[in-house]
């Protein structure tokens, strides 16, 4: 069995203001916070990365950021899963796959 013995400490936390504080916000979702993440993530080839939840897709910009980086824009559904693939943002919904062209880099899919 592999392990990581003492495993490594985090540098960047992201949907919660800093690591000592973990609660789910009330709607509507403030930008820089999450609502209970789910599935996988989706990083694109320029650094964005994309986090599913139940509010939503969000898309961060920057998350290297020390203090809880803000999503740059949320896409609202109910959305189970996201990634990337071959340059397509694929998600998962509660009742279907959705395949954009691109990932978007606002709130309008394309």
């Amino acid at each position: 069995m592999l392990t990581w013995g003492d495993f490594p400490s985090a540098s960047v936390v992201i949907g919660q203001p800093d690591f000592d504080r973990g609660d789910a916000p009330a709607t509507p979702v403030p930008i820089d916070r999450l609502r209970f993440p789910i599935g996988n993530t989706g990083v694109t080839s320029d650094g964005r990365l994309f986090v599913a939840s139940s509010q939503g897709i969000s898309a961060f910009d920057d998350y290297d950021a020390v203090k809880g980086p803000s999503a740059r824009f949320s896409m609202p559904a109910n959305f189970r899963s996201v990634g990337v693939h071959g340059g397509k943002l694929v998600s998962i919904t509660d009742s279907r796959v959705e395949v954009y062209n691109q990932p978007p880099i606002d709130d309008r899919p394309t």
